[in-house]
């Protein structure tokens, strides 16, 4: 991150995104859902961070980056070094220094990278306005004062971005950053400007918050702020609105977007259950810098993933077992971007180790045969793999509960195989296993391994040349995909590839040739052009 590119952004930094979620779920737009909800797990996996020391060199090394030719800002940035105590973390967010830009600006953008480095501010804010709006909240239920707030936003918006929040009446939007509002409407219009533009026009935001419902916290923080006489009300990041109206009223030159805040109860996003079961099993209560990866990963941040995996290698205590988290980890993000004989070699490394450090009946042990198992399926030695996926099998078999989901995943392995070794029924019976062991086990519907499962049948009624089954479970599988999942994953790009062979097989052409195009436009994106995943689609097409 350069600082020629933070300069850039300076006059922006008041702006507030709304990002728009459709009902329908059929929509293209949920590809933002898949986006909003992963984002929440990233940002939940740094709230449990407790990396104190680091964290703080992390933010000021960042923060003195970026301004290095500025001597005012290097003055705040040094103060902050020396003084800054959890408790005052809303006092510096709210004070006119380069915190408030970068970390808004970091939000706003998804700069993963910054966003990691200011992880201190964000859960420190986190908290303190948790404690706020806990505070005041009983306050309101024993004292019986009115638990509603309207509050009001001034600002600029794109007439892009305004257009389509006008078409969406009814509709939720999602703000992915902190940001503050006023009770002072008057004081809200002068942020809003005086003039519309081409590309900008002045918006007022009025918010109807009531402290009584489920939502993400939100709190009067006057007496916090470096500026007290403000009437200001600081926002959770996170929060989720409904669209009541869009209007203006004549002779005003500013239009009002009237916004309700929403309980997760009333939002019919549905990914709660995929929010949850990830929270509840994947997330580990105190994460660190291999659980950031991961996330990461999953949300196809692979070049990000992998520097924080190496990372995490270097700052691991001179201990070989911890150590071989991130080399695993490593090895994944080498098989998602078509790397398989480094994955391989990360891998097979990885389970050598375990086996000479740890009993054989270890569930490490067996978690690293399959993912063994997945190199060499990948590498096409499909004996191979299957050998490894079966010494797995005994493993969970003794280490896991009955109704654990990885005998799902692992089903799922060895059914790939032998479809890959053209034993069909055998295949399509362990892959109908695998979709029952992880309904046992509690993993929603709308999740990627549920997804997988479902794509895996479809390839099986492919080579059975029933088409239109396979269509049906590949559409599946896609619609999944691109509701749970950030937007040109490589998983769902594999989707759109495999519609294509089946559309390819029907002799329809066109719907060949439109769903290779889709794979290949997110390849482009997610997968180096020399892989075999991007050839592969890239043939299909006829280049």
């Amino acid at each position: 991150m350069c600082q020629d590119q933070m300069v850039v952004c300076d006059e922006v930094d008041d702006l507030l995104t709304l990002l728009v979620i459709k009902r329908d779920e059929a929509s293209v737009q949920n590809f933002k859902t898949g986006s909003f909800m992963w984002f929440q797990i990233f940002i939940e996996a740094l709230q449990r961070m407790n990396d104190l020391d680091t964290a703080r060199r992390d933010l000021v090394s960042l923060c003195k980056l970026v301004y290095r030719d500025n001597r005012i800002e290097l003055r705040n940035i040094d103060e902050f070094r020396r003084e800054y105590k959890a408790g005052d973390a809303i006092r510096w967010y709210t004070r006119p220094a380069c915190f408030y830009r970068l970390l808004n600006r970091a939000l706003r953008f998804q700069t993963y990278d910054a966003i990691i480095s200011f992880r201190l501010l964000i859960n420190n804010i986190s908290r303190q306005l948790e404690n706020e709006y806990h505070k005041q909240k009983t306050a309101i239920e024993t004292g019986g004062g009115r638990s509603v707030l309207i509050v009001y936003r001034g600002q600029r918006m794109g007439t892009t971005e305004f257009n389509e929040i006008r078409s969406s009446r009814g509709e939720f939007v999602l703000i992915n950053s902190f940001f503050s509002a006023t009770t002072d409407k008057t004081a809200a219009l002068v942020f809003a400007g005086a003039t519309s533009t081409e590309k900008e026009i002045p918006v007022l935001i009025v918010i109807k918050a009531d402290m009584k419902i489920e939502a993400k916290a939100f709190a009067d923080i006057a007496h916090l702020s470096v500026f007290r006489d403000e009437s200001e009300i600081l926002f959770m990041l996170g929060c989720i609105f409904c669209i009541r109206n869009v209007s203006q009223n004549s002779g005003e030159n500013y239009h009002t977007i009237e916004l309700v805040l929403c309980s997760e109860s009333d939002v019919p996003i549905r990914l709660t259950d995929t929010f949850d079961y990830y929270i509840k099993h994947k997330l580990p209560p105190q994460t660190d810098m291999k659980s950031l990866a991961h996330s990461l990963s999953q949300m196809n941040e692979l070049k990000t993933a992998e520097k924080y995996l190496k990372r995490a290698y270097r700052e691991t205590p001179d201990n070989e077992l911890q150590r071989l988290e991130p080399m695993t980890g490593m090895g994944h993000v080498a098989d998602e971007v078509g790397n398989y004989k480094i994955a391989h070699m990360f891998y097979k490394y990885v389970l050598k180790k375990r086996q000479q450090l740890l009993l054989p009946n270890d569930l490490l042990i067996g978690v690293s045969h399959v993912n063994l198992g997945v190199a060499y399926y990948d590498l096409k030695e499909f004996d191979l793999a299957l050998l490894q996926y079966k010494k797995a099998l005994p493993i969970f078999n003794t280490g896991y509960p009955k109704k654990h989901p990885d005998f799902g995943h692992d089903y799922n392995n060895v059914a790939v195989a032998y479809a890959a070794k053209i034993d069909l029924s055998h295949a399509n019976e362990l892959l109908k296993k695998a979709r029952d062991r992880l309904r046992k086990a509690g993993v929603p519907e709308k999740h990627p391994v549920t997804a997988q499962i479902l794509s895996n049948i479809g390839v099986i009624f492919g080579k059975l040349e029933d088409y239109d089954e396979a269509i049906r479970l590949q559409q599946e599988s896609l619609e999944i995909r691109q509701i749970c999942l950030p937007p040109n994953h490589t998983d769902t790009a594999k989707s759109f590839h495999n519609l294509g062979i089946i559309y390819d097989k029907k002799n329809e052409l066109d719907l060949a040739l439109y769903h290779y195009q889709e794979a290949l436009r997110m390849m482009t994106k997610c997968v180096p052009q020399d892989s075999r995943d991007y050839k592969n689609t890239q043939l299909r097409w006829g280049w």
